[in-house]
């Protein structure tokens, strides 16, 4: 753990200084005394556990080019007059699961070309808060990760999203409200669709007695997680989604069968063989607490049978954790 004197001698007598790095030193606070630093490019944070809050000052190094807070878990908000870094082109956010939202004027640093996360809570964010309209405005923007929290069940978010918009897009996030969960969010999701080439898709408190259509098609899907979309009913047949290596289904009170694959249109009529390979790249299946659950698939062809090639882990668990 470092000192934090050592940090105030640092700040006063190397003005001039233009790389930090302070990652994984045991830090709970950053002394606003930083700002002395007017000639800092490089600033590394990250690791640092029990940071809750940068200090303002921060945004009084107009020459920093690189902001690292990688897995400060404790780190809640981002400084609120961040637009003042106008030289900032990588900040890097990633792991920070503990933060509710991005500050307002995010989209003002064009700039900007490395953003690991960014956060929109739409109820209890601030006033100020950033929306999702700030991504709009950043072209050059390399978003690896996207999480959007508290969504409200049967709104159309399609005109502030834009998420095809970001070509980089690797893992997105979308949690619904808890509230209100009656409306359904089939059409309003619509507006949420990302590029085909996103890798993680976790779909949370969703309304929807289907996923969203866009969903199929998402050629390069890895990992696919559902979990408390209690009035969903089954995945449409999901054929087309040929990387997927793990899917997780959490809590899905309605749903009878994984898949409806009624009209079998997914597979060729001339096919000789009874057994159907439904995800080829599918490593692992973990369902839990599918109370209703039936079978895999509905069909009206009973010697239909799903093949899992590449399958090496099932779980199936009857409660909740």
């Amino acid at each position: 753990m470092i000192n934090l004197g050592v940090c105030e001698a640092i700040f006063s007598s190397l003005k001039s200084l233009r790389v930090l790095d302070l990652h994984g030193k045991g830090l709970h606070i950053v002394l606003s005394s930083i700002c002395k630093l007017k000639h800092l490019r490089y600033l590394d944070l990250s690791w640092n556990y029990q940071i809750e809050k940068l200090p303002d000052s921060i945004t009084r190094l107009p020459n920093l080019h690189t902001l690292r807070l990688s897995y400060c878990n404790g780190l809640k908000e981002l400084p609120r007059g961040i637009t003042k870094l106008v030289n900032l082109r990588h900040r890097y956010n990633d792991g920070c699961e503990n933060l509710t939202y991005m500050p307002r004027g995010l989209g003002q640093l064009t700039g900007l070309q490395t953003l690991s996360k960014f956060v929109v809570h739409f109820d209890s964010a601030p006033k100020d808060g950033g929306r999702l309209s700030e991504l709009n405005r950043l072209y050059s923007i390399r978003l690896g990760e996207l999480k959007i929290s508290e969504l409200r069940h049967g709104e159309d978010v399609a005109k502030d999203a834009n998420l095809k918009k970001n070509e980089h897009l690797q893992v997105l996030r979308l949690r619904w409200s808890t509230k209100n969960v009656d409306a359904q969010d089939e059409k309003a999701s619509e507006g949420l669709e990302p590029l085909p080439n996103l890798k993680k898709l976790y779909i949370d408190y969703y309304g929807g007695v289907r996923v969203p259509m866009w969903l199929l098609s998402l050629a390069n899907l890895i990992h696919l997680s559902l979990g408390n979309c209690r009035k969903l009913k089954y995945l449409q047949p999901s054929s087309r989604l040929r990387s997927l290596k793990s899917l997780y289904l959490n809590c899905p009170d309605e749903m009878e069968y994984v898949s409806d694959c009624s009209d079998n249109n997914d597979f060729s009529s001339s096919s000789s063989s009874a057994l159907i390979e439904f995800f080829p790249s599918l490593e692992v299946i973990r369902l839990q607490w599918c109370p209703n659950l039936k079978g895999w698939w509905r069909t009206s062809d009973s010697s239909l049978l799903p093949s899992f090639p590449r399958l090496s882990n099932l779980t199936i668990r009857e409660s909740l954790c």
